[in-house]
């Protein structure tokens, strides 16, 4: 299992059978946390079947754009409020999770990789609505 999270202003990232842990310098506030403009929209965690018999559960939130409407938004996804609705963000999740395997997404460097692709793949469906995506929880299991 490898678990990859924010505590105390560091990334503790836990991995391997014997549960060996890495604590590293926490990365820029620019790529990991939404600012203040922009509506932030806090996800449920999303479990997903990456193959080989792993999961990877991600927590996150999104930065959209401010000014944007519900009726703006209806093209990828069912909204409620001001945030997309899941399922719109859980294919979008999968579609990038199916480039990568389970030893790709156990590297640490993964976490960065698949939040950007993520965001990339969220901009495009979204016609620009989602402005940043910042991870709270990449667990793979």
């Amino acid at each position: 299992m490898i678990m990859v999270t924010r505590h105390h202003g560091s990334v503790l990232i836990v991995g391997g059978s014997a549960g060996s842990s890495l604590l590293a310098e926490p990365p820029s506030p620019e790529s990991t946390s939404p600012s203040a403009s922009g509506t932030a929209c806090s996800m449920e965690p999303i479990t997903i079947d990456v193959g080989d018999c792993h999961s990877l559960t991600v927590g996150m939130v999104l930065r959209l754009r401010a000014a944007t409407t519900s009726t703006r938004r209806r093209g990828w996804g069912a909204a409620r409020g001001p945030c997309p609705s899941g399922e719109a963000v859980r294919e979008a999740l999968a579609g990038v999770l199916s480039r990568h395997t389970p030893a790709e997404l156990a590297a640490p460097a993964a976490r960065a990789v698949v939040q950007e692709e993520l965001a990339a793949s969220l901009r495009r469906s979204s016609r620009g609505e989602v402005l940043e995506v910042s991870f709270e929880e990449f667990v793979l299991d």
